[in-house]
């Protein structure tokens, strides 16, 4: 009788991402809040197939998920970070069996930092000044002529 011993080890790596401000990579944003999902061949995925939740960006606009297995995931924004929109961007993650990690946004790589996280960016919300600065007014169907606009303090 031979007897042999096989031992599996699965195989697990993690994604780490860095949330920044578009077009000011020096601006780490904290607070920014993500869910993986597996997904298809084709990255299209269902909200029952969450893998998790819990993604939140620290101080250092930084996150990690742990315990990625092999295969296609996709990662969303569940909340911006306050004073950023949020994003409509569904990323596509592929974890390899040799633990490497891909992030692709339409199927261009996205980029990384220093140290190997990927760069998520948000776009920060414009608000126009409510007082002391100058304001728009859009008008629009007006027929060709003299108009005045003058400004009205609300009560």
């Amino acid at each position: 009788k031979i007897t042999q011993t096989i031992t599996n080890t699965k195989i697990v790596t993690k994604l780490n991402l860095i949330k920044v401000e578009k077009n000011n990579e020096k601006n780490l944003l904290k607070n920014a809040e993500f869910a993986l999902y597996t997904a298809n061949d084709n990255y299209t995925y269902e909200e029952s197939n969450r893998v998790t939740g819990n993604i939140k960006t620290d101080s250092n606009g930084r996150a990690t998920v742990n315990g990625l297995v092999p295969g296609k995931y996709v990662l969303k924004e569940t909340k911006a970070p306050e004073g950023y929109s949020l994003s409509a961007n569904v990323w596509q993650v592929l974890v390899r069996d040799n633990q490497s990690v891909e992030v692709t946004l339409n199927g261009v790589p996205v980029e990384k930092s220093d140290d190997g996280a990927f760069v998520i960016e948000n776009i920060k919300l414009y608000s126009l000044p409510s007082t002391g600065g100058s304001g728009i007014l859009l008008v629009y169907d007006r027929r060709h002529g003299t108009y005045v606009c003058s400004r009205m303090d609300l009560i």
